[in-house]
Parts: C-alpha cells; structure tokens; sequence
C-alpha cells in the first residue's frame, strides 16, 4: 500500500496553501485467499517543525473522507504548520491485521490579494491599467480592495507603501532606489526627503494621486 506522490521527510512536505483542497490518495493491494472486511483509516498529527517529532492528534469531525483511499480536507480545515498524515487499513479477523503509510505536508499563508482600484473588482489583484487626464484624480485605496485569501489579516491595521516608475514609449525606467541600497523610493520616503525630488519620478506629481496607507 501507498500513498500517491507521498512526502516521506518532514523537512520536504507537500506544501499547501490554507486556502487549498488537500487531497491525498493512496494505493492498498490487498492478495488474501478469503473475502475479509477491512477498515480504513486517515488519522492526523501535527508535527514540531524543529525536530520533525509528533505532537498532538488533530481531531477531524464530520468529514466522510476519513474512511476511504481518497482524503479531502476542504480549505481553511488545519491552522499553519506541519503535519503527519497516516493512512491504515486493518484487516477484520480473528488476529486484526493492520499495516500503514504516512505522508507529511505543510500549510502555509495563502496570501493577500492587493487591489487598490475599483476597476479591480472582483478581487482579482495583479496588474491593472487605468488613464487618467492631466489634473484628473486618481484615488488608491488598497484598505477597501485588498483581501486576505485565508480571511485572518485585519486589513486596516496593515501598512501600505507606493513605489512607482515612469513608463515613455512603452520602456520602463525602472524603480528610483535610494543611492547605495536596493530599496525602491517609497511615497513616505519621497515626502520626507526633498533632495530626492531631483530622481525622475512619477511622485513629482503627486497632487493628482489620492493615497491611503
């Protein structure tokens, strides 16, 4: 018996985002001469990141999965972290015979999804394109469009920076970056420092651009 594409060593889990399915399927040949009912089982561990050692058993409820080759967690079912997942089968007879595989995997943070347009919804986040007129306002607010995938974060206690680069006839000029370091020009660090007026950035206009950080 096994498990499809199973991850053997805590320190190489299959990774999933909490905001995923997790599905495992696993493989059981069984070659008995009698017909014996047998009792599937999926049982979960978290595991210490650290030293790889078995922690505490995670109860899962109402799942009908847990009986059968096939595991589906549906999203948001098990917190950040490692975990051991074992699969047994046992045997029905007068000597219960009982044999299982394991695999480990991780959950990790979804992610949020950045949005700062109106012209993003629904919150799809990436790369948005917008024109404007010259004096025309442009209104940023990430607070009202951004989403945490995981529904954990609280947005408005998040801090947003804006960095940004001015494009002419289709070429990029590239981030302005502070002299010496690789860290872009941000909005704050632009209003704080007037000798960086002098770099060629779109933040030479910002009365047109409404921000909120």
């Amino acid at each position: 018996m096994s498990i499809i594409s199973a991850a053997n060593l805590p320190t190489e889990p299959i990774v999933f985002k909490q905001s995923d399915v997790i599905r495992l399927i696993s493989v059981t040949n069984i070659n008995c001469s009698s017909s014996l009912a047998n009792l599937k089982e999926w049982t979960v561990y978290t595991v210490n990141e650290s030293t790889g050692i078995i922690e505490t058993k995670i109860f899962i409820y109402n799942n009908p999965t847990i009986n059968y080759a096939e595991f589906v967690l549906q999203p948001r079912s098990l917190s950040y972290g490692l975990y051991k997942l074992i699969y047994s089968v046992t045997m029905i007879s007068n000597i219960n015979l009982t044999n299982s595989v394991f695999s480990y995997i991780k959950i990790v943070p979804s992610g949020l999804v950045l949005s700062t347009l109106k012209a993003s919804q629904p919150f799809y986040g990436g790369t948005i394109g917008i024109t404007r007129s010259q004096n025309q306002i442009i209104q940023f607010d990430p607070y009202l469009f951004t989403h945490d995938l995981d529904g954990l974060a609280v947005i408005s206690s998040l801090t947003f920076k804006y960095s940004c680069q001015i494009i002419q006839s289709n070429f990029s000029q590239g981030y302005p970056k502070i002299n010496g370091t690789n860290q872009k020009i941000n909005l704050d660090s632009f209003k704080s420092n007037s000798s960086l007026s002098q770099l060629n950035t779109c933040f030479n206009s910002t009365s047109i651009f409404k921000f909120k950080k």
